[in-house]
């Protein structure tokens, strides 16, 4: 009986052994492996299994933190950017308002210095109204002779404006140069990753990320060449009318009185046009009695009869004898 239980007992425990074995057996060059995930690698059953994860995870971390803003211009890297050794990265323009008798020959002669100094034309716009002319240009010169432009073109007319706008890039570049290199370095880590890939989980994944990897150091690249293109050229935005602006003159009062002859002749004309008027009010009221003598001449010849018969009542009145019993 005794020896029933003890085969029993070495039975379940050799089962027992196998069973560890087997469940502690490793797959490819040793790495153990479990079905629900990976104890050693963190892998959690999404395809990731045979990856070092803490390699893995530490390549990611940092591409994601580099990717959540790759212009940021913050500090985060400010301890480098501030080496005494890198040079500034200054994006400086300039805008001039001038004025000059000849508009064009003043432009040709400002664009022609330009050009022996490396400089070019961008753009240029004028236009031509009544013979008055104005111009407008950007040119583009290297950043080192700016000033030198500057100076021959007060030279070609009057400067009435001039603005130089300067902006310190520093910080940003050097920034975004160690977000290229930081990134560059992680793409590089996820190609090696991608060689042990074993599974089509790994390879869609880690091609995930190489491809956000990558444009993410392209637009970085890109930024980097617009603001070496801005720092190596300025541009000069130009402003050029012609002098004698018909709208800027200033009227000129002048001393204009007339001559003693045109007095005369304008007194003489006076006095004609006023017997001209006096004789007009004549002539009109001539009119008014002609038109209005039709209506007087019943009423004149009333007032006539009227009077003659007074007068010859009168006259009978005188001429008649007196009578001798009237008292005298």
């Amino acid at each position: 009986m005794k020896m029933k239980k003890l085969v029993s007992v070495v039975v379940l425990l050799t089962l027992l052994a196998g069973l560890l074995c087997a469940c502690g057996a490793g797959d490819y060059n040793g790495t153990p492996r479990m079905a629900g995930g990976h104890p050693e690698t963190g892998d959690s059953g999404l395809g990731l299994g045979l990856i070092d994860n803490s390699y893995y995870a530490r390549a990611q971390e940092q591409s994601v933190k580099i990717s959540e803003d790759p212009f940021y211009d913050g500090e985060g890297d400010a301890q480098e950017t501030e080496s005494p050794d890198k040079p500034r990265k200054l994006v400086k323009n300039a805008e001039v308002n001038m004025q000059a008798q000849d508009v064009k020959e003043a432009y040709g002669n400002i664009l022609a210095f330009a050009k022996e100094y490396g400089g070019y034309e961008f753009s240029q716009n004028s236009s031509t109204w009544e013979d008055y002319t104005t111009l407008q240009a950007k040119i583009k010169i290297p950043a080192e002779h700016l000033d030198t432009l500057l100076a021959f073109v007060a030279k070609c007319g009057e400067v009435t404006n001039s603005t130089v706008d300067a902006n310190d890039i520093t910080d940003q570049y050097y920034d975004a140069e160690i977000r290229l290199k930081t990134k560059k370095e992680s793409l590089e880590n996820y190609f090696k990753l991608l060689e042990t890939a074993r599974s089509i989980d790994e390879i869609l994944q880690l091609q995930k990320l190489i491809d956000q990897q990558t444009e993410e150091i392209e637009a970085l690249e890109g930024r980097l060449a617009l603001w070496s293109s801005q720092v190596a050229e300025s541009t000069v935005q130009l402003y050029i009318r012609q002098k004698d602006d018909p709208s800027r003159i200033e009227p000129n009062i002048e001393w204009d009185a007339l001559t003693f002859a045109d007095t005369g002749t304008l007194m003489l004309n006076g006095v004609v046009k006023a017997f001209n008027v006096l004789v007009l009010v004549l002539q009109y009221l001539l009119i008014a009695v002609a038109y209005l003598l039709p209506f007087l001449i019943l009423p004149a010849a009333i007032v006539v009869i009227v009077v003659l018969r007074k007068k010859r009542k009168k006259s009978k009145t005188q001429k008649a004898p007196q009578d001798p019993r009237s008292p005298v």
